[in-house]
């Protein structure tokens, strides 16, 4: 018999770590190239992370649509396990308040409709036990939307405006959704 949502809910709550890493919100990097986003990072933000960690490799293709359509880089880093030693949240309202969920009543429709497929791709990131530094950036100098990349719009300067430590790459699927 299948886990029933309310279960995955639970183990969601119970498993997910997170600490914004309010420091680095508002710094700006330039970005060179798509080849060099990793190197542009680790040369402006990394070093002050004070830990370990490699950028997950996102297809090229997405890193380019992202930044052709809406000037933004979404990344993830792989830091290691000491980085949640202290100042880390926990629970309902970590999610609430990165829009996972927008309430804690676990009859609630929105909870109850909410993907199984994603509910369970939530708990199996949290049984990786791989910890996780997101950041989010924009372009300071919005261009229009194109559908496909072109190299002349890098290099060019980029603002954080979203970074945190999670445990659960996942967090914020609602609150900087795009396509």
């Amino acid at each position: 018999m299948p886990v029933s949502r309310f279960h995955l809910v639970k183990q969601i709550v119970r498993g997910v770590k997170y600490r914004e890493l309010s420091a680095y919100i508002g710094q700006t990097v330039l970005i060179n190239s798509v080849e060099s986003i990793e190197a542009d990072l680790r040369d402006a933000i990394i070093p002050r992370l004070s830990v370990n960690c490699s950028l997950l490799s996102k297809e090229r293709r997405f890193v380019e649509v992202a930044l052709a359509k809406y000037g933004l880089v979404d990344l993830e880093f792989q830091v290691n396990e000491s980085y949640f030693e202290s100042d880390f949240t926990t629970g309902i309202q970590v999610l609430k308040s990165n829009r996972f969920f927008t309430t804690d009543n676990f009859d609630d429709p929105e909870i109850a409709d909410f993907s199984r497929v994603v509910l369970e791709m939530c708990v199996e990131e949290l049984g990786n036990s791989m910890n996780w530094v997101k950041l989010f950036l924009k372009t300071i100098d919005q261009q229009e939307s194109r559908l496909k990349f072109d190299r002349n719009i890098l290099p060019q300067t980029f603002v954080i405006v979203d970074a945190c430590a999670t445990n659960m790459p996942s967090i914020w699927l609602n609150k900087h959704f795009y396509l």
